[in-house]
């Protein structure tokens, strides 16, 4: 029987189970944050050189670094998904432990596609939703005054993130079942989620706190000092930008013993996210699937 219990014991199962497999995911990780950082230095460099000349140079420069920073943001996206799919694999498919269950073939491909697939289509109810929340807002205060199309608005934001978060754990499921069926799976994932909502939305609410509550001490613990200097500048915006500029010439300039110290907790939160985030959906999967079995057996 699916619980959220089933999703949380699944996601830190993960993490017992599969030490090393974690850590090495930890590595790759860091590696692409160092890569990233190092890649960022001569872009910042260039960046903070045209600030201190000319404001015209440095939007143009601004433009010239964006390519750059979204084939980056690409690639982090590829490793993410190579990563979260091999989390899903030592759930559904454990005996196949070679590399940490990193792969590069059939089942990244499609979890890949996915992800792009869910995302567009998210991002496109998103904007169908919101049009026709304005519409609704527009019509109320045109009929009973500004309060009433705020009021309406509230009402209609609420709903229409229900609806979203409502959909996202129905479909939830896709991901993980794709990698078992080796084939792409939507229909499934809505089928087998059905009467299962609430237990799948409990699980996954206590694993995002639980790695919501990690990211920010690891973000205390290598940028603590930044987000003091945000809170003590909350009135200076000159104050902010100087703290938010010091900030990214400790990420991505000179390489000190405190930089390397946040790549490491960096890299540790990111892949215990990933096994908590990947190893959650797939247990729900497994047991959902099992439960069927189960219940085929003896019908």
């Amino acid at each position: 029987m699916l619980t959220a219990g089933t999703m949380i014991e699944g996601a830190f199962g993960l993490v017992r189970e599969r030490p090393r497999a974690v850590a090495l995911w930890g590595v790759l990780y860091m590696i692409a944050t160092i890569i990233m950082a190092l890649a960022m230095r001569p872009m910042l460099e260039a960046q903070m050189a045209a600030m201190a000349g000319d404001p015209q140079a440095a939007l143009g420069t601004m433009g010239s670094m964006m390519g750059r920073m979204f084939m980056l943001q690409f690639g982090f996206l590829l490793l993410f998904v190579i990563l979260m799919t091999a989390a899903q694999r030592a759930v559904l498919r454990p005996a196949e432990q070679a590399s940490a269950y990193i792969r590069l073939g059939g089942d990244e491909a499609r979890i890949f596609g996915l992800t792009l697939l869910f995302a567009i289509g998210f991002y496109l109810a998103l904007v169908l939703l919101g049009i026709v929340a304005a519409l609704f807002a527009a019509g109320a205060g045109a009929a009973m005054g500004p309060w009433a199309a705020g009021a309406v608005g509230v009402i209609l934001f609420i709903a229409v993130f229900a609806v979203v978060v409502w959909l996202q754990v129905r479909l939830s499921l896709a991901f993980p079942l794709t990698v078992l069926r080796r084939k792409f799976v939507i229909g499934e994932s809505w089928r087998r989620t059905r009467g299962h909502f609430w237990s799948l939305f409990g699980g996954y609410v206590v694993i995002f706190v639980i790695v919501l509550v990690m990211l920010i001490i690891a973000g205390l613990v290598t940028s603590g000092s930044y987000f003091g200097s945000l809170i003590a500048n909350a009135n200076n915006p000159a104050g902010m930008q100087q703290a938010m500029m010091t900030q990214m010439e400790q990420q991505y300039g000179s390489i000190s013993a405190m930089t390397i110290v946040g790549w490491v907790v960096s890299a540790a939160a990111g892949a215990i996210m990933i096994a908590l985030f990947g190893g959650s959906a797939a247990s729900a999967a497994k047991a959902l699937v099992a439960e069927e079995s189960v219940a085929e057996t003896f019908a």
